[in-house]
C-alpha cells in the first residue's frame, strides 16, 4: 500500500493483517463514535506535509502543497460513512439533483437547460 501513516504512526497494513483482531476493537470504537456524536481525539490531529508540485522550483512555498496525513482507523470510519451516505442519497434524493453522486453529473441539468432553449428557439409560438 505503502501509505505514510497518522499521528497514531499505524500503518493501513497493521488493520489489513490484523483484521480479526482490529475489527472488533474497531466496531467498538465507530459504534460509540456514531452514538456519542464526538470524535476521538486522535481523529482531530493530523501531520501536515508539504509536497513539492511537479518540476516546481523549491525555492518558492507557492510551489508546495500541503498534506495531511490523518490516522487509518479515521479514514477506515470515514469511507464507511462515504459509502453508506452514497446509497442512501442515491436512493432518496430527487432524480433532477445531479451533483455529488457518482451515477450522476452536474452536466446533466446543463443539457437538460440547452435542450429546453433549443426546442423554444424553435417553436417560439409555444414559448411560456
Amino acid at each position: 500500500n505503502n501509505k505514510t501513516p497518522g499521528t497514531d504512526r499505524l500503518p493501513v497494513e497493521i488493520y489489513k493483517t490484523l483484521g480479526e483482531i482490529f475489527d472488533p476493537i474497531l466496531l467498538e470504537i465507530y459504534n460509540e463514535v456514531l452514538i456519542g456524536a464526538r470524535l476521538p481525539m486522535s481523529w482531530r490531529e493530523a501531520y501536515i506535509i508539504l509536497i513539492l508540485k511537479e518540476g516546481a522550483d523549491t525555492t518558492y512555498i507557492k510551489n508546495y502543497r500541503p498534506i495531511s496525513l490523518l490516522n487509518a482507523d479515521y479514514k477506515i470510519f470515514m469511507n464507511i460513512m462515504a459509502d453508506t451516505m452514497k446509497k442512501i442519497l442515491s436512493k432518496n434524493i430527487y432524480p433532477d439533483q445531479n451533483s455529488l453522486l457518482p451515477t450522476r453529473q452536474i452536466k446533466n441539468n446543463t443539457r437538460t437547460v440547452l435542450d429546453v432553449l433549443e426546442y423554444y428557439k424553435a417553436h417560439p409560438e409555444e414559448q411560456i
